[in-house]
């Protein structure tokens, strides 16, 4: 008997500790912006039960609630050091979307939330970065925004690296991908030791296995290619530099922006930029997420510095818009597609995922650069 009680005691006991309140987050659905603020949740024995729910928009502004084609909405949740540690899918319960995910462990924590429609395209994003999850009365606001479209390439993005007046390498360099330079001629293209072929429409070299060199001056229809590639190059960086609404201007400190995290969106800076440590782009998980820089003049990465890519987040869908130079130092790892103004240059052994489209030159000294995975 005794033992009966005391396993109905424990039970009682367990329940209770399930009852727990701990994190709950409460999802806005309104236009733009990412204000802060503490959540609150249940503790559970693998984790703290998050409920996360989306509210009609404020009265006049179109919101995630009011999107008819939505069909899906998830939530993903990363600890302090971009690790993953929840996710799950919220349900339109009119008039709010609301769901519940489970996250491991406690303290900061950044949270992403996607809508797609149908056809898994990214309607709807938003972010709370840097939310203090404590499991005691905290709670957090997340508004959402409308997903920003990749930008179209056109034909230049059949390049890996494309420019108007020269492409040029020193030192041991390796390319993956197609090279092209228009209206610059062949010889404008240095350091490669290429063979032409005998239709003399293009050339190849052992610093591209496997791929292709073409210049204005070759034949066939190259030359007629290049110009096509060279005018949708320039009708991507207009496309991109004119893109207005952005989610973020001028982030940073003096348009340094080494260790910021940045969620899918448009981000805009009117000076220069700066990286001179780690930057991490976070992504919701969906193949879909786009990332936008507008950067007004020059882009410069130090040395050893990196790109880093969580959540899903892929090259293909960053989108580098600078005004004038891109320069990479010594050892720097750098992703995305960079629609240059003038010129590329990059440091010895720095490393590219990604595409160099630039209106002037690029120039390489025993670097990598890998166009990215479709």
């Amino acid at each position: 008997m005794m033992e009966v009680m005391g396993r109905k005691k424990a039970m009682r006991a367990y329940e209770k500790a399930l009852l727990v309140v701990g994190v709950a987050i409460l999802v806005l659905a309104a236009g733009c912006g990412s204000p802060f603020a503490p959540s609150a949740g249940k503790e559970e024995s693998d984790g703290y039960s998050v409920v996360v729910e989306s509210v009609m928009a404020p009265s006049g502004a179109r919101g995630l609630i009011d999107d008819a084609t939505v069909t899906t909405v998830t939530v993903a949740a990363y600890d302090a050091s971009h690790v993953q540690v929840g996710s799950g899918n919220l349900t339109k319960v009119a008039p709010n979307w609301r769901g519940n995910i489970v996250v491991s462990g406690l303290g900061l924590m950044d949270f992403v939330v996607t809508a797609f429609d149908a056809a898994n395209n990214e309607l709807w994003v938003g972010e709370q970065i840097g939310a203090n999850i404590t499991g005691v009365n905290d709670q957090v606001t997340i508004l959402m925004r409308s997903a920003e479209a990749a930008v179209d390439l056109g034909t230049a993005g059949n390049y890996v690296i494309l420019a108007k007046t020269g492409i040029t390498t020193t030192g041991t360099t390796a390319i993956v991908g197609d090279i092209g330079i228009s209206p610059g001629f062949r010889a404008a293209m240095t350091g490669f030791a290429e063979t032409l072929d005998p239709g003399l429409q293009w050339a190849t070299s052992a610093v591209l296995p496997g791929y292709k060199m073409y210049a204005a001056d070759m034949g066939g229809a190259t030359a007629t290619a290049l110009t096509t590639a060279v005018s949708d190059m320039e009708t991507a960086y207009t496309y991109a530099a004119g893109l207005p609404g952005p989610y973020g201007t001028d982030l940073g400190t003096a348009g340094e922006i080494g260790g910021l995290t940045f969620v899918p969106g448009l981000y805009k800076w009117t000076t220069a930029v700066t990286i001179a440590s780690d930057v991490t782009l976070l992504g919701g998980g969906g193949a879909k997420d786009i990332w936008i820089f507008q950067i007004a003049s020059t882009l410069d990465m130090a040395a050893s510095t990196s790109i880093i890519l969580k959540g899903g987040a892929l090259a293909k869908n960053i989108f580098w818009q600078v005004g004038t130079t891109v320069t990479l130092l010594a050892g720097a790892n750098f992703e995305g597609i960079v629609l240059s103004g003038t010129a590329i240059p990059l440091a010895a052994g720095a490393v590219v995922n990604g595409r160099l489209l630039t209106q002037t030159a690029a120039t390489m000294i025993s670097n990598t650069v890998t166009q990215p995975a479709p």
